[in-house]
């Protein structure tokens, strides 16, 4: 079953999770984020709709991103998932589908994003809510 990215270049080890997927970033700012992802057969349940696990990918790597904005897109805050609730109201077979989140809160420790996840059209695919655990930087790892 092939991935996001077929180019035989490609190097899945040092790619991230929603590179993999094939999630394309549209906008990142202080307290937002905008992720899309094109459809594919690999995206699919067995019913031909978007799977579930794609839709909550999108609803924690969105959420995650909102929060880890530091004011300069090459670099991020390090967080991990502490938890994420999910909701699916819709259905999506085909197209792009658009996940947008907003953090609604941040302290020392954790921060809350709301996020939600439509179709081209604007319908609602599932929504949830999230909170993230804020990590001390991890230092470059050095070759050798």
């Amino acid at each position: 079953m092939p991935l996001a990215n077929t180019d035989p270049a490609f190097d899945f080890r040092k790619a991230g999770f929603g590179e993999i997927m094939g999630f394309e970033r549209l906008e990142w700012g202080t307290g937002h984020a905008k992720l899309a992802c094109d459809l594919k057969p690999y995206h699919m349940n067995p019913l031909g709709i978007v799977h579930g696990a794609v839709l909550m990918a999108l609803l924690d790597v969105t959420g995650w991103l909102a929060g880890a904005w530091v004011g300069d897109p090459n670099k991020r805050r390090s967080a991990v998932t502490a938890s994420l609730t999910s909701n699916f109201v819709g259905q999506a077979r085909e197209g792009r589908i658009i996940s947008t989140s907003k953090l609604m809160r941040e302290g020392k420790t954790l921060y809350y994003c709301h996020t939600e996840v439509h179709d081209e059209a604007g319908e609602l695919l599932a929504y949830g809510s999230s909170s993230y655990r804020i990590r001390p930087p991890v230092p470059a790892k050095v070759a050798g």
